[in-house]
């Protein structure tokens, strides 16, 4: 196909197809009455197909039937749209099973600009064929989990839309009236538990490699469209796909800590924080402390954001803590009951300056904790009761509470030693494993 062809769509009565198998350039395109269909396919993560739109006006697509198969994250059509605001812009995708009526376009309005002038929209969309998002999502989203990281994918549509590309936009223009095409059979298919009045959508944030909680906005059931009312610069990412609101993607966390903070006018504290990038729905925050890793109390409930697309900074002082080091993390409980927990972080009293280690051994590994009164880089090793080297990893230890994992699955039970050694200092610890029960 000759790429400097201007494609323009006569009105005649047959059906048109044009495949696309790579770069196409086009200023614009206009599909007329007759059902015409330009179908994108074979495009790879190392070799995209683009649909080129080099003219950055919305009527640069002009749509009155027919439309765009993308149907693969890597079939593309790039939008060059720069710094250009306007009204009106629709990408007409269509899905390849029967293009004639399904209908999974996207529509927006620019309302604010982007910049440079060079940025570009990079819009795909494909469903999956069944009601697993895990099995088809994008190659840049890394799971379709709910709040405890378990496949969510019923209550998400067989579908993800791709939008822009990030990384061509310093600024990323803000946008209103920002519109999914759905299809029914793409919420409804067996596998699938969505009530469709509860269909929102949700978007990828891939600074932070997270769901962000649902966008306010409002739904039609009758011509089976998601729309979001005012869409901000800081909210545009690529990814999005459509979500029931009863069980949306789950809470982000951004960090957490805990430490010791020293107190010299009343007594010692350990200091917790912890952020979210995104929350959805949820409702509380649990602080627990423990000796181990898996057996955890309660000390304090917090109230969270519910639903929230920024992020939260949270804070609580344990001023009672325990005279030995202590395990503490952060449980996450949304209104539906589900629960979510961070890792568990290890913390040592603030009047313990010494340097120690302490083995945790758990179901899915063993845990060795140590606490170091200075940067130290070494090696730690595991040894069995005759002396023999099992498992060994070096190590750059930073000062205060380091965490090493060591795979437990082809250790026996019984007596071992572990031991962090380099040229000045060496710290070990027996300890006995036991079976799990």
């Amino acid at each position: 196909m000759n790429s400097n062809l201007h494609f323009k769509v006569l009105v005649v009565s047959m059906f048109l197809l044009c495949d696309i198998t790579s770069v196409f350039a086009q200023a614009r395109i206009m599909f007329g009455s007759t059902a015409t269909y330009m179908r994108m396919r074979g495009g790879t993560l190392a070799n995209p197909i683009y649909l080129v739109i080099g003219n950055p006006a919305s009527n640069a697509i002009t749509y009155t039937s027919g439309g765009i198969i993308s149907e693969a994250e890597n079939n593309f059509v790039k939008w060059n749209i720069g710094n250009t605001t306007g009204t009106g812009y629709l990408i007409p995708f269509r899905n390849s099973a029967s293009p004639a009526t399904e209908d999974v376009s996207i529509y927006f309005d620019v309302a604010s600009a982007g910049s440079p002038a060079t940025g570009y929209f990079l819009a795909s969309t494909y469903g999956g064929g069944n009601w697993d998002n895990n099995t088809f999502r994008p190659s840049a989203v890394t799971h379709v989990g709910d709040s405890i990281r378990q496949n969510n994918s019923k209550y998400v549509i067989d579908r993800f839309w791709g939008v822009v590309n990030e990384g061509s936009y310093a600024t990323k223009p803000g946008l209103n009236n920002f519109t999914f095409k759905y299809l029914d059979s793409e919420h409804s298919a067996a596998g699938n538990t969505i009530t469709e009045t509860n269909l929102r959508a949700q978007r990828w944030n891939s600074g932070n490699n997270s769901w962000h909680g649902w966008m306010a906005g409002s739904i039609n059931t009758v011509t089976n469209t998601v729309t979001i009312n005012a869409l901000t610069s800081s909210d545009l990412f690529r990814w999005w796909t459509l979500t029931d609101n009863d069980s949306p993607l789950p809470v982000a966390f951004l960090s957490f800590d805990a430490k010791c903070k020293p107190d010299y006018s009343a007594h010692n504290t350990v200091e917790i924080k912890w952020s979210t990038a995104t929350e959805a729905n949820s409702h509380h925050f649990l602080i627990e402390r423990g000796q181990s890793p898996n057996d955890f109390s309660t000390l304090a409930t917090i109230p969270a954001s519910g639903n929230s697309s920024v992020t939260q900074n949270y804070q609580y002082l344990d001023k009672n803590p325990l005279n030995q080091p202590a395990f503490y993390r952060i449980t996450e409980t949304d209104v539906t009951g589900n629960k979510y927990s961070t890792e568990a972080l290890f913390v040592t009293p603030c009047s313990d300056n010494t340097e120690d280690v302490l083995v945790y051994p758990a179901e899915d590994g063993l845990y060795v904790f140590l606490n170091v009164s200075e940067n130290r880089d070494g090696n730690v090793k595991l040894t069995n009761s005759l002396g023999q080297q099992v498992l060994s990893e070096q190590v750059s230890l930073s000062k205060g509470q380091n965490t090493v994992k060591f795979n437990s699955e082809n250790l026996t039970c019984g007596v071992y030693f572990v031991t962090f050694m380099n040229q000045s200092k060496i710290l070990t610890k027996k300890f006995l494993l036991t079976p799990h029960k």
